[in-house]
């Protein structure tokens, strides 16, 4: 009678519950679990792509119109994952020839620099708020070029190295030869 359904219910229950835990042991042994995580660092470069610009003080008719290099293609090539400012100065406040300082101030020489390309391949637009100074004069002490609010993968900048009519006059009466200044660009901010 009730004992004998008791018995069939209890061997019922015994059969399914080992049935089953072999299902919930396989699953449980089967599956693992990884945490990724993702450290970011704050990252800025700056690299030159022209490393040496020339500029040819070669006709009279320069003394009066001034002089420029030619463009300088994503001259200043910058990368940054914050937003970022581009200064620059000379290492003397004079041009040197062959190791010695002169009497021509490095500010006859001014950069012009426009915007260039996106380096990341992506063809993106340069960030709004991007600002480019224009024609700022070389100087012994760091002077702002560009000023960028938004970060980017990588942005070249084209520059212009001009010398200006009214500083022509530093470059009479001076011996021939080649007239240097080396000029640090760094990324700030």
């Amino acid at each position: 009678g009730k004992v004998g359904v008791y018995i069939c219910f209890y061997f019922i229950f015994l059969l399914l519950f080992f049935l089953l835990i072999p299902s919930v042991g396989l699953a449980q042994s089967n599956s693992a679990q990884t945490q990724v995580n993702i450290v970011i660092a704050q990252m800025q470069g700056i690299s030159i792509s022209q490393p040496s610009v020339d500029i040819y003080l070669n006709q009279l008719q320069q003394f009066s119109t001034g002089i420029s290099s030619a463009v300088q293609t994503d001259h200043i090539r910058v990368g940054s994952t914050t937003d970022y400012e581009v200064s620059f100065h000379a290492i003397s406040g004079f041009l040197s020839l062959n190791g010695n300082n002169t009497t021509i101030p490095v500010y006859t020489i001014e950069l012009d620099a426009t915007m260039g390309s996106d380096l990341t391949g992506n063809n993106s637009p340069p960030p709004t708020g991007t600002f480019i100074y224009p024609a700022v004069p070389l100087d012994f002490m760091y002077s702002v070029l560009v000023t960028n609010g938004a970060p980017e993968g990588g942005r070249g900048y084209n520059v212009t190295y001009t010398i200006l009519a009214y500083n022509m006059n530093y470059f009479l009466d001076q011996v021939d030869g080649t007239y240097t200044t080396t000029i640090k660009h760094c990324k700030c901010r």
